[in-house]
């Protein structure tokens, strides 16, 4: 395919870059450490960020462009989950069926975002021409997912005296984590796990069909599972919290893949978009399959109980 852009001279500008850090970042502390306590340390955080990113810039410019890239992408999935717990419809008290699809679309925009300023930092002709690439990809695979656990329990949104292993919910988390980091390793490229015969024919019968083919992570697996969550967290109160965190954690590698998509500095932007816009459509409606079979679930349960 074509490179993300054409014609010499193809570049960010180092203030260009040097705003789209600062201003990310800041709006990164500023969410995760909300509070009038913390405008000073904010206006600390903005002043070593711009002296430490124009130097950066100045004497190493690549490596200044990848750090900012990464920093971005590790935080960035933090901010959504705490942008989704305080302003998500799932957890209001007005919420209703619909609500875990729309969070689902608009935390996906944001994460679209955040991958679109990733795109900004690293536009560069030897980025474009894979002379350099974004360099932390496994980190930003698997740090994310340990923030937002420990996110989850300083939050006090799950406790771990409240992980309750009944046989239940034990045998749906187990399965469900069990899901999680066989994503994790297939994620990291060992080569122990290939892809299947199914899976290959699947990936073969979205390419012929579809434009572009959505990444299976996000469309099959981490969308559905958000939506899945954010029904659960936003009705079964302390129930069920193993297997909330499980399908939190799958949901929110769909997240991180969105962002990772925009890392592909070579691939034309449009192509990640529609890309993105593939997985985010085949999320909701697979997701939609997935709600209702939970609910399904839950009413024979009900039944059989009463």
């Amino acid at each position: 395919g074509s490179a993300r852009g054409t014609g010499k001279g193809l570049y960010s500008s180092r203030w260009l870059i040097l705003g789209l850090v600062v201003t990310s970042l800041s709006l990164v502390f500023r969410f995760l450490w909300p509070g009038q306590d913390s405008y000073s340390i904010l206006f600390f955080w903005i002043l070593a960020s711009i002296v430490g990113g124009g130097v950066g810039l100045g004497l190493y410019p690549v490596l200044a462009r990848q750090a900012a890239a990464l920093a971005l992408a590790v935080t960035a999935p933090l901010v959504g989950y705490k942008l989704l717990r305080d302003y998500g419809l799932s957890f209001k008290s007005g919420r209703s069926p619909v609500s875990p699809f729309l969070d689902l679309i608009w935390v996906s925009g944001f994460s679209t975002i955040a991958g679109l300023v990733v795109t900004g930092i690293l536009l560069d002709e030897s980025f474009v021409l894979k002379l350099q690439q974004f360099r932390g990809v496994k980190v930003a695979l698997f740090f994310p997912l340990i923030l937002l656990v420990f996110a989850v329990l300083s939050r006090d949104v799950i406790s771990l005296s409240e992980l309750k292993f009944d046989y239940r919910s034990g045998l749906l988390g187990t399965a469900l984590l069990g899901l999680f980091l066989f994503l994790l390793l297939r994620s990291g490229n060992f080569t122990f796990l290939r892809s299947g015969d199914l899976e290959d024919a699947i990936r073969r019968w979205l390419e012929n069909t579809l434009y572009v083919r959505p990444r299976f992570k996000e469309f099959a697996l981490g969308h559905p599972s958000l939506i899945a969550w954010l029904y659960l967290a936003g009705r079964s109160g302390e129930k069920f919290n193993f297997c909330k965190l499980a399908l939190m954690l799958v949901g929110f590698m769909g997240q991180i893949s969105v962002i990772n998509t925009f890392s592909h500095i070579h691939t034309p932007l449009i192509v990640s978009l529609i890309r993105t816009g593939n997985g985010l459509a085949g999320g909701l409606i697979l997701g939609g399959i997935f709600l209702a079979v939970i609910l399904g679930g839950e009413h024979v349960w009900n039944l059989l109980r009463g």
